[in-house]
C-alpha cells in the first residue's frame, strides 16, 4: 500500500489570534512538525494546502511537498479540502492507494499513530480514535477522491464520508484528539509533549534586553507582589502557576510603547510559543468580570497596586488619576473602572482565603 497526504494550512487562524501553522511546536513550527511525522510514517506524496498569508506559510513547505494554493480559503476548510484533493490528482496521478487528512495544526499525532491506522487500511474510510471520539487525521481511499471534488452537501467532508464504510480504531493516545484552534488548545498541544507554555527566567531576560530600564523595573516590582499574593494564597489552598505568574508580571509591559500595549503584547508572547503567558498578558490592562483568583487576577491587581515597590490601595491611585486627569476626562472614567475591578479581587481574596492585604498610609 502507498499513502498520501493533503495537510491542510490555508485558514484564517481567527479563533487562535496567530497564524497557526507557523507557531513553534518545539523547535520547528507547526507545519513542518506535520510534514516530519506524517514522512516519518512512510507517507512519501504530500501536498499542503495554503491560503491567508501564504507567503509566510509556504517558506516552511520541506523539499518534495507540493503546494497547492487555495484562493478560495476564506469560505471555509471544505474549499481547502477540495483543493488537496485536486492538487493530489495533479501531482502523483493515481499513484497512492488512500490519503490522510491532517490539519496543520493537529501536529502532535504521534507517527506510531499514523502507522497504527494506516496497517489498518482495508479499503474503507479509517478513523483514529480515543476514548470514543473520532480524531486526526482520517485515512480516505482514493476512490472516493472523485466524489469528494464533485460534492455539495451539507458537513463538508464529514458529511461527505458519513455515507461510506468507516472503520473506527482506537489508538489510546489522546493527541489525536488534540488541536491548536485557540490559545488553550495550543498550550495543550505543547504541554502533551512536555514543552513550556511560558518563558524561564534566562527567556524573560532575552526578550526584555531591549526594554527600557523603568518597564524592567515595574514588571520586576509587580512580579515581586503577585509571587508573595500568590505564595499567600496557595498556603491557604489556592493553586496559583507562580512560574507562569511572575514570568507574565515580567513581561506585562513589554509592548508599552505600542497602542494597546497589553494585546500587541500578547500576540507578541503567543507567536513566540507562550500561549499560558500570553493568556495572562492579554487582560492586564481590562480584565473582565468574574469569580475566579488566578494568575490573571493577580497580575492584573499586582499592576493596580504596585508604586515604586509599595503596595498603594486602589482608591489612593484613582485619587491619584483624577487629580491628575480630571474628574471628568476618560482616563479617570477608565481609572474607575479598572480600580473597582480591583477592589473586587481584593474582596474574593478575603472572602475565599482569608487573606487581607495590607496598604500603606
Amino acid at each position: 500500500m502507498k499513502f498520501a497526504a493533503v495537510i491542510l494550512a490555508a485558514g484564517l487562524s481567527s479563533r487562535m489570534g496567530a497564524l497557526k501553522p507557523v507557531l513553534p511546536v518545539g523547535g520547528e513550527r507547526a507545519v513542518e512538525r506535520a510534514q516530519r511525522i506524517l514522512r516519518e510514517a512512510g507517507v512519501s506524496n504530500i501536498v499542503m494546502v495554503t491560503g491567508h498569508r501564504r507567503a509566510e506559510v509556504e517558506r516552511f513547505a520541506a523539499a518534495g511537498t507540493a503546494v497547492a494554493y487555495n484562493a478560495e480559503y476564506a469560505s471555509g476548510m471544505f474549499s481547502s479540502v477540495r483543493t488537496g484533493v485536486a492538487a493530489l490528482g495533479a501531482n502523483f496521478g493515481d499513484d497512492y492507494d488512500a490519503f490522510f487528512m491532517l490539519p496543520a495544526d493537529c501536529c502532535v499525532v504521534p507517527v506510531e499513530v499514523l502507522r497504527q491506522v494506516a496497517d489498518a487500511y482495508a479499503g474503507s474510510v479509517v478513523y483514529p480514535m480515543f476514548g470514543g471520539k473520532r480524531g486526526h487525521p482520517p485515512l480516505i481511499p482514493r476512490s472516493l477522491a472523485d466524489g469528494l471534488l464533485r460534492y455539495n452537501g451539507d458537513g463538508g467532508t464529514k458529511g461527505y464520508l458519513a455515507a461510506f464504510h468507516g472503520v473506527e480504531v482506537e489508538t489510546g493516545d489522546a493527541r489525536v484528539l488534540l488541536d491548536m484552534d485557540t490559545p488553550q488548545g495550543y498550550a495543550d498541544v505543547l504541554r502533551s509533549l512536555g514543552l513550556a507554555t511560558y518563558p524561564d527566567d534566562a527567556r524573560c531576560a532575552e526578550l526584555l534586553a531591549n526594554t527600557p530600564e523603568d518597564i524592567v523595573r515595574h514588571g520586576r516590582e509587580v512580579r515581586d507582589l503577585a509571587v508573595r499574593l500568590a505564595s499567600e494564597l496557595n498556603a491557604r489552598g489556592a493553586a496559583i502557576d507562580v512560574g507562569l505568574l511572575a514570568s507574565s508580571a515580567l513581561l506585562h509591559d513589554i509592548a508599552r510603547a505600542e497602542n494597546d500595549h497589553a494585546a500587541v503584547a500578547a500576540a507578541r508572547l503567543l507567536e513566540l510559543g507562550y500561549p499560558d503567558a500570553s493568556r495572562v498578558v492579554a487582560t492586564h490592562m481590562d480584565l473582565p468580570d468574574g469569580d475566579a483568583v488566578g494568575e490573571a487576577e493577580l497580575l492584573y491587581l499586582a499592576d493596580k497596586l504596585s508604586r515604586s515597590g509599595e503596595i498603594v490601595a486602589p482608591q489612593a491611585t484613582l485619587d491619584a488619576l483624577i487629580a491628575r486627569f480630571g474628574a471628568d476626562s476618560e482616563a479617570a472614567s477608565s481609572a474607575r473602572v479598572r480600580m473597582a475591578r480591583a477592589e473586587a479581587i481584593i474582596g474574593l481574596i478575603k472572602k475565599r482565603y482569608g487573606f487581607e492585604i495590607t496598604f500603606i498610609d
